[in-house]
């Protein structure tokens, strides 16, 4: 109940602006490992998934469509549709012994996606770029 509701936050609390996706996967990451190294913190962990969940995947969806790619919404997408069908296929067997390694790998993939989600880049070209005028230019004369 407490992801659900933390979720509520999440777009609120992940806007879709420059450096918001790295960083909210990082928490995600860091709430996500937390319950497997730190006993009893599983009600901030949830938060911490739950208000960074609804946010990235909006934001992803966003900045994706901003790159300029034909589809991009229906790539990501199913992207994400792959992970979650993977995900339970590679942790059913490292739950034997408990929740903590799933967690963590889990978790070092967040991280990873944290380190390659850097901010988008601008879909002009690098030769197209121009520094913008702050001041009229003079008359030629």
């Amino acid at each position: 109940m407490l992801v659900g509701l933390s979720a509520v936050l999440s777009p609120v609390l992940v806007q879709p602006r420059r450096h918001a996706l790295p960083i909210a996967l990082a928490v995600q990451a860091a709430g996500i490992a937390l319950p497997a190294v730190v006993d009893g913190s599983a009600p901030v962990a949830v938060v911490l998934f739950g208000g960074t969940f609804l946010g990235i995947a909006a934001t992803a969806l966003k900045l994706g469509a901003g790159l300029g790619v034909p589809r991009a919404a229906a790539i990501l997408t199913a992207g994400y549709s792959a992970g979650q069908i993977a995900g339970p296929l590679v942790a059913a067997p490292l739950l034997r012994h408990g929740y903590d390694a799933a967690l963590l790998l889990a978790a070092a993939i967040v991280a990873v996606a944290a380190i390659t989600a850097p901010a988008p880049l601008s879909r002009r070209p690098a030769g197209a770029r121009r520094p913008r005028r702050t001041t009229p230019a003079a008359p030629a004369g």
